[in-house]
């Protein structure tokens, strides 16, 4: 039991974010995370700058006297309760913390911070970027705006809300080789998300509220044998299935 509870909690670190990696623009830690506890945003803006409309990188590297002038503007799942301000003057209750380099930090509690339920912070995540209080600074010197590109953290609250159980939410048949069926009359599914041995999401389904009495089927007849995992959203639960491809 400690030994599956151990595998189950590197998955859980693969799956959402991998963080050491820093592979993202934008991570939220602890993830998961817990709804009535403080969370921290992280965003790399080293990792931002791809689209010439967005110059914060290149404008904190001309300009570092501007390291502390960085904040997080958010519409989703809600705008924040505090509101984000405007563009060309941001809200300072949104003012982020420079972490090293050029990453810098946000820390709150979901719970008092969206106008939302858990829920809907769990199926919608997070989307937000990083901007200078003026998101038009520096406009003289470059012709992108002082801003990140947009970014979208998935979100799941607390490691006791990822339950394995639910027989109902099974998925058949398994081993698949073509397709795999998921059918519930009891859960109200919201998302269906699968992911690889490793944690990288390969597939999924972001159809809110599918209907009870409909059945999800996922082709899965172009990925590679194995084992996956099936992250299925049913509102105040989040269930991980385990399921394996074998072809031929």
């Amino acid at each position: 039991m400690k030994q599956t509870m151990k595998t189950f909690h590197i998955f859980l670190l693969f799956v959402f974010f991998q963080i050491s990696a820093h592979s993202q623009i934008g991570w939220l830690d602890p993830s998961p995370s817990d709804w009535n506890q403080e969370v921290t945003i992280f965003i790399d803006v080293n990792m931002s700058g791809s689209s010439s409309f967005d110059a914060l990188r290149e404008i904190l590297l001309a300009h570092p006297e501007s390291m502390s002038d960085v904040h997080i503007w958010i519409w989703q799942p809600a705008e924040p309760f505090t509101g984000n301000g405007s563009w060309s003057n941001s809200n300072d209750a949104l003012l982020m913390t420079w972490v090293t380099d050029l990453i810098f930090s946000f820390t709150f509690v979901p719970a008092e911070f969206f106008n939302v339920d858990q829920s809907q912070f769990n199926s919608l995540g997070i989307s937000c970027l990083a901007k200078l209080d003026n998101g038009s600074a520096y406009s003289n010197e470059f012709a992108g705006e002082a801003k990140t590109e947009d970014i979208h953290i998935n979100v799941v609250t607390s490691v006791e809300s990822i339950e394995s159980g639910f027989p109902s939410l099974d998925p058949y048949p398994n081993p698949a080789n073509s397709v795999v069926h998921i059918t519930s009359m009891t859960q109200e599914i919201r998302s269906i998300r699968l992911h690889d041995i490793t944690g990288r999401l390969i597939l999924s389904h972001n159809s809110p509220y599918i209907s009870n009495d409909t059945g999800i089927a996922i082709d899965v007849s172009t990925f590679d044998n194995g084992l996956y995992f099936l992250l299925i959203d049913v509102g105040k639960n989040c269930i991980l299935k385990k399921i394996e491809i074998r072809k031929g």
